[in-house]
């Protein structure tokens, strides 16, 4: 029955780790183009044209570096193992948490390469997730009718789960400063997904 499929789909552990994993991605997404810019302005007191062009730059190299990372991702791949995906996804999130908690130092010399170094790797947190849901989906739950469905479902997770982020560090800087809601949010980051390494082969 179709439920049934839509069942094993929507609670497989291993999709929801997936899509933690792309909710921790969609957090420094959100994170790092919302307030990225007001950062740059208010703490290192930054000229407005400047600040957008600085915090501009991660979207710019995210689109340049995506069909990169996708390339990577299609020469480790290898059927019904996904160690080599697991891998990269931990090293791509791993350089975003890092270079994100980097932001806090308040330094613009560090800030600035770590800003692009975000975005160039934050791609491969879009790239890689939504090619596993599908793997997921045909070589483990063997429902190849479903790809698009696996695809939409942890993407409406990572989605609806980073909603809350802005308001919890619009608070952590209220209450504390820059520097340590961005150590928050780096580490919110990693939280989830680290999970992913219950998926290895």
């Amino acid at each position: 029955m179709i439920f049934d499929d839509l069942k094993s789909i929507m609670l497989n552990k291993h999709m929801i780790y997936v899509g933690l994993s792309l909710l921790g991605f969609q957090i420094a997404w959100n994170l790092v183009s919302t307030f990225i810019i007001l950062f740059l302005k208010v703490e290192l007191d930054i000229a407005s044209s400047i600040a957008g062009l600085i915090g501009g730059s991660t979207m710019i190299v995210n689109v340049i570096f995506a069909p990169f990372i996708g390339r990577i991702y299609d020469k480790l791949t290898r059927k019904n193992n996904f160690n080599n995906d697991i891998l990269l996804l931990l090293i791509c999130g791993i350089v975003v948490s890092a270079n994100i908690i980097c932001l806090s130092l308040l330094n613009i010399y560090l800030l600035i390469p770590s800003i692009l170094i975000i975005g160039i790797f934050i791609s491969g947190g879009f790239v890689i997730p939504y090619a596993l849901a599908r793997r997921i989906v045909l070589e483990k739950l063997g429902l190849p009718k479903y790809e698009i469905l696996a695809v939409s479902f942890v993407n409406g997770l990572s989605l609806l789960g980073a909603f809350w982020v802005p308001f919890v560090f619009s608070i952590v800087v209220k209450s504390f400063g820059y520097s340590l809601a961005w150590i928050f949010g780096g580490i919110l980051v990693l939280v989830f997904i680290i999970p992913i390494i219950k998926i290895r082969s």
